[in-house]
């Protein structure tokens, strides 16, 4: 076997990556996905960062063939109104003849270092399930399935909106509306894992955490013809038909054969069952238009999405998925990023003083986070060494990093895993208030 070398730039040679793609997945549209991100950097699609928004890492070996590949995408989550520039790593894998040689966990090193530099705070993949907790990931961010719709229902023509595809034109009018939908704070609380037989804490208003995106945005999402490719989206602004105003939004994407609904909001003065049905109707009529089947991702308001399941015709909410997630960063300098949201909701819950000590286990180290509240604000976020024993919370780093994503509360945590102990109840309403359950749709892949 010839020796490998590792190269990470954004200009991957767009036959030998796709021949690669072909190799490792035995797939055409994973290739095509892949000259999709060579497209992107073609274009010189770069952001606001100035940093390329795609970048390749490439394990290659003598004569130029590639045998182990990722792909590292700039993003921006809104996590509770606080941007947070992060990576979500993508079209990984390794041809057969080269694994099981440490290639991924190689260039990996590299992606978090890039990574790092560019100054990401956290890296995401959906991913295969076990494998990316041996390179420090943890699920920590809800993925929320989509429902299937069935193809033989008709709208009564009785609705008061209307669906219309938005253009370049009209982008600017449809990320008024999104950023209008992320803007009303929800209490979320998510699954119990133990039943009744647990106290949970009053959930606190948050925004659920999602993808921010930006005018230029429009063209990354939209090259390709929609259909034609899985990363290629198609946005509707969602308008009353008494005045044409917007009223509600959502987008179209292909997902494993199937056309999916995603991040639909409807205003409060408009939803109805046949207002759903209206928006359903068109989602079924553009999957039909490029030969697949049709779905919805459910929303995250607890309204709209009891009127999508009875209009879907589901009697449950499937159990979602998860992102992995990495911290890139120490876990207080990534507190003193957030710290807008963490003074909001203490805000909300009415929390002007107190302090809270959390003792953090890691592979091979511990480390202690004091956070200080006084007058309403988190005034100080300190690390440093310290004991499991005089800490008011003692949990592992990865299930501290489900906690402050808001994946699941600490009482949750703390039943479900016998490492996170709650030493001092007296804590409990700061810790509830800090770090509540949040909800998540990242629905946008890249």
């Amino acid at each position: 076997m010839s020796e490998c070398r590792v190269r990470f730039t954004h200009e991957v040679e767009k036959r030998a990556l796709r021949e690669h793609v072909v190799a490792v997945f035995g797939d055409a549209e994973a290739a095509d996905v892949a000259a999709f991100m060579c497209t992107q950097l073609d274009a010189g699609t770069e952001g606001e960062s100035g940093f390329a928004r795609v970048m390749h890492f490439a394990l290659e070996e003598e004569h130029g063939a590639i045998a182990s590949h990722l792909v590292l995408i700039r993003q921006r989550l809104s996590f509770d109104g606080v941007d947070v520039p992060v990576a979500a790593m993508g079209i990984v894998g390794t041809i057969p003849e080269h694994r099981v040689h440490g290639h991924q966990r190689q260039l990996n090193v590299e992606y978090d270092k890039e990574a790092r530099r560019q100054g990401l705070h956290l890296s995401l993949i959906a991913g295969i399930p076990f494998f990316y907790r041996r390179l420090g990931y943890e699920y920590a961010l809800n993925m929320p399935w989509s429902l299937p719709l069935a193809a033989s229902e008709q709208t009564s023509g009785t609705s008061s909106v209307t669906c219309t595809v938005v253009t370049a034109d009209t982008f600017a009018e449809y990320l008024s509306m999104r950023e209008h939908a992320w803007a009303h704070p929800t209490a979320h609380v998510g699954p119990c894992p133990c039943g009744s037989a647990m106290v949970v804490a009053a959930a606190v208003p948050t925004t659920p955490v999602h993808i921010k995106l930006t005018p230029e945005d429009f063209v990354y999402y939209t090259t390709e013809p929609f259909g034609e490719s899985c990363l290629c989206c198609k946005f509707f602004l969602v308008k009353s038909r008494e005045d044409g105003r917007p009223v509600g939004s959502f987008f179209l994407t292909r997902e494993f054969e199937r056309v999916i609904a995603k991040e639909l909001w409807l205003e409060p003065t408009v939803r109805s069952a046949a207002s759903v049905r209206e928006v359903l109707c068109c989602v079924r009529r553009e999957a039909a238009a490029v030969g697949h089947p049709a779905g919805v991702t459910l929303p995250f308001d607890t309204e709209l999405k009891r009127l999508v399941l009875e209009s879907a015709g589901a009697s449950a909410e499937p159990r979602p998925y998860a992102w992995y997630v990495k911290l890139l960063e120490p876990l207080s300098q990534f507190l003193q990023h957030i710290r807008p949201a963490l003074d909001r909701r203490l805000c909300a819950a009415h929390i002007q003083e107190g302090r809270a000590k959390l003792h953090l286990f890691g592979d091979a180290t511990a480390s202690t986070v004091l956070i200080e509240v006084a007058s309403g604000h988190v005034t100080a976020v300190h690390a440093g060494p310290g004991d499991e024993y005089s800490a008011d919370v003692a949990l592992p780093e990865t299930a501290a990093l489900q906690l402050v994503l808001g994946y699941r509360s600490l009482r949750k945590l703390a039943w479900t895993y016998p490492d996170v102990r709650i030493n001092n109840d007296a804590t409990l309403p700061l810790l509830d208030a800090l770090f509540p359950e949040v909800a998540c749709d990242l629905s946008l892949a890249f």
